[in-house]
């Protein structure tokens, strides 16, 4: 199985030499979405998870996905932030 590396132009650039996204066949694996580069960053939870979401949702639009489409999604919550 091929892998192809997705990068979009229309999204913030991914942290070091990842990409956005990688597709092999008809399975397209993103990882490292945040909510960094947006005024919601020092948001709360909800927000942040709003911008991740719709960030999510522009990269499927760009394959031809839909959230619908979703398997799974696994999240990281840095627990380290006094704002907890």
């Amino acid at each position: 199985m091929p892998l192809e590396q997705k990068m979009y132009p229309h999204k913030d650039a991914p942290f070091g030499a990842f990409c956005h996204a990688v597709r092999t066949d008809d399975w397209l694996f993103v990882s490292g979405l945040t909510a960094r580069s947006d005024d919601v960053a020092s948001q709360d939870i909800v927000q942040q998870t709003d911008v991740v979401m719709s960030r999510l949702q522009g990269v499927l639009e760009a394959e031809g996905g839909t959230l619908a489409d979703i398997i799974r999604i696994t999240r990281r919550r840095n627990r380290s932030r006094t704002a907890y």
